[in-house]
């Protein structure tokens, strides 16, 4: 009777050592699943915002009467979490402005990006 005990006591101390590992092992899991939901998220808002800035640049330019400008918006992520967004502009007409011209336009078309949370604009023509 003794053995049986103590069969049962190690079988018992097994099976809890059991579980107790495998619920070590599966909380790393579950806490990516949860960063990856929130970078998910975060994607989400980042390419919200860039979409915004991008029909805003097209809307300005436009107005500026550089119609069907090409715009190609590229990003960098930073590891603060943060963005490095680069717009390349084409148009034909661009290419006639002087430096200061250009310079001048830029920076209208980077203001118009200061409301992007996190980030940095840099507007680059072709």
């Amino acid at each position: 009777m003794k053995k049986t005990n103590i069969t049962a006591i190690i079988g018992g101390i097994l099976i809890t050592s059991l579980v107790i590992c495998i619920i070590i092992a599966a909380v790393p899991a579950v806490c990516r699943a949860g960063e990856s939901r929130n970078e998910k998220l975060e994607d989400e808002a980042f390419h919200e915002m860039a979409d915004e800035y991008k029909a805003s640049l097209r809307d300005y330019l436009e107005e500026e009467g550089y119609e069907n400008a090409g715009i190609t918006l590229t990003y960098v992520s930073l590891k603060e979490g943060g963005r490095t967004y680069t717009a390349l502009i084409h148009h034909r007409r661009l290419a006639s402005l002087s430096d200061t011209e250009k310079d001048n336009f830029s920076e209208s078309l980077e203001m118009l990006g200061s409301d992007l949370t996190g980030c940095e604009v840099c507007i680059v023509f072709d």
